[in-house]
């Protein structure tokens, strides 16, 4: 049985990171399986709880990545099987349809990616600083740098390579 203050402590976890990891999912894939994703994650993590909570921050971020790269090569999947019907990463009409066209070129590319090469790109441009990335993936602040700056280089070539279709 839970005592109320790992009760209250992940509750107020929750509420202070649920938006931002719902964000940084978003980029990943689309926004209602990017709060799924999330939604998982707490979940996985609650059965984990009380944790250090530095600890839980990595274990959620690293589960919803993981469980969005997951959803994503399901999404393939069942594209695949309904025989090539393009599922819209958005039918919002008030969208533009050239930044959702720019929004599908960079998922696919990310796609492309390694996970760790998505990962540190994601992370970063979703606002975190190299010591937050370097803790959410676990490795070293040094290294964080040398991934990012090889994780752009490939991320540009892959997109002009997409784009150029």
């Amino acid at each position: 049985m839970r005592d109320f203050t790992a009760e209250s402590e992940f509750d107020t976890f929750y509420r202070k990171e649920y938006a931002r990891a719902v964000c940084v999912i978003a980029r990943v894939v689309d926004d209602l399986t990017a709060e799924d994703v999330v939604q998982e994650a707490f979940t996985k993590l609650y059965d984990r709880w009380p944790l250090d909570l530095s600890h839980a921050r990595n274990l959620l971020y690293c589960t919803a990545l993981y469980g969005a790269s997951t959803a994503r090569r399901s999404a393939l999947r069942r594209s695949l099987r309904e025989q090539g019907f393009q599922a819209t990463t958005s039918d919002d009409p008030v969208e533009p349809v050239e930044r959702r066209e720019i929004r599908e070129s960079v998922r696919q590319v990310l796609k492309r990616l390694s996970r760790s090469y998505a990962s540190v790109l994601v992370l970063r441009h979703s606002g975190y600083s190299y010591r937050e990335v370097g803790e959410i993936l676990g490795i070293s602040v040094n290294h964080v740098g040398v991934l990012l700056y090889r994780a752009e280089i490939a991320f540009e070539k892959e997109y002009k390579r997409v784009s150029s279709r």
